[in-house]
């Protein structure tokens, strides 16, 4: 009896932190509405799952992706070999997702999670770090994401 009772309390708190840790868990199928075409590939963000961040309503969390060009892979395919974190399995790369801040006060964002995935959306990579804040160039892909997050604010979708 004991055994069982351990063995339930592990697997829920397993599930608690992988709840924690993992950011898609509870959130609202992504809806990726189209922002602009670049130089490495189309960029799209996540419309259904903007948030603000704690009780901060100057900050909004924002799911971003790229998916990415020939020059797109051909750059971060360097870019992991420069860090030695290259393997065989980078061939298929196509996209990326990016989990992003945007403070709307001080109009600066910042990218907290990285995650890298192939043709067949198999993870190949992550990363992730404390957000470091730039600036919104006007005219840039950050402004653009401004934008649809404040669209997305005016209409209620930001919870």
């Amino acid at each position: 009896m004991k055994k069982i009772i351990s063995l339930s309390c592990l697997a829920l708190m397993v599930t608690i932190v992988f709840s924690l840790f993992n950011p898609m868990v509870s959130e609202a199928k992504p809806n990726w509405k189209f922002i602009d075409t670049a130089r490495y590939g189309v960029v799209l963000v996540d419309t259904e799952n903007m948030r603000y961040y704690k009780s901060n309503r100057n900050i909004v969390v924002f799911w971003s992706k790229l998916q990415l060009s020939p020059d797109g892979k051909k750059e971060i395919i360097n870019i992991a070999k420069k860090a030695k974190d290259y393997n065989k399995k980078w061939i298929k790369l196509s996209y990326y997702i990016a989990l992003q801040q945007a403070n709307l006060a001080t109009r600066e964002s910042a990218i907290t999670h990285m995650f890298l995935y192939d043709d067949n959306d198999e993870l190949l990579t992550s990363s992730s770090t404390s957000p470091h804040y730039s600036p919104i160039i006007p005219g840039s892909v950050d402004e653009k994401f401004l934008e649809c997050i404040l669209e997305q604010e005016r209409l209620g979708r930001v919870k």
